[in-house]
């Protein structure tokens, strides 16, 4: 299993890079490969690694404003993996490695704004089987929490100082939802309908 990724920026290669051997733990994991993510081919180096490595599945993480449609449908059965922003594409793809869980009830939180805390994350996580989230500096999302609490995660490792991710973090305090679901359900409680929660899946 390949994955291909976007090289114009950090996040989605970095959750690729911590959910790489979680994925498919049996089997030797392949390549992280960086593309031209809005070009319509991924290129002819690509496409070689992708032969030698005799890639039989690719992964593509991020939308198809990160990784073009015209890429996926250029690799060995593609399989998209993609959330309306970085924070949840990083839990889509959690989620589709080894469960979410990871092998070791260890779970990363790092900074989605910056990558080199992240950077080291990412190795860490790669080594342990555990999941890597990506998180805003002052908040955890919600679909993160659940996240963690549905595959029983025991151990929550903060990466970076509190300039980069504060103490709401370490306390795991939930990112507050956005406008529209806030108006959405604000809606719905007028007629007596249960709250909506987000979908990280939504719009990727």
């Amino acid at each position: 299993v390949s994955t291909v990724v976007t090289g114009r920026d950090f996040p989605d290669a970095l959750a690729a890079v911590a959910a790489r051997k979680s994925y498919a733990p049996a089997a030797p994991p392949g390549p992280v490969l960086l593309a031209q993510g809005e070009s319509s081919s991924p290129g002819a180096t690509v496409l070689r690694v992708l032969r030698d490595y005799r890639t039989v599945q690719t992964r593509i993480v991020g939308g198809t404003g990160a990784v073009s449609a015209g890429i996926e449908g250029a690799v060995p059965s593609p399989e998209r993996y993609a959330g309306i922003d970085r924070y949840a594409t990083a839990a889509v793809l959690n989620n589709a490695s080894a469960g979410g869980a990871g092998l070791s009830g260890i779970a990363y939180l790092a900074t989605g704004r910056n990558f080199p805390a992240a950077l080291s994350a990412s190795a860490a996580a790669s080594v342990l089987h555990a999941p890597l989230y990506l998180v805003p500096r002052t908040c955890v999302p919600r679909y993160v929490l659940a996240e963690l609490e549905r595959n029983g995660i025991r151990t929550v490792r903060i990466v970076g100082g509190t300039g980069v991710v504060s103490p709401d973090v370490a306390a795991l305090k939930p990112c507050a939802d956005p406008e529209w679901l806030t108006q959405l359900n604000a809606a719905r409680a007028s007629f007596g309908a249960l709250p909506l929660t987000e979908d990280p899946r939504a719009g990727g």
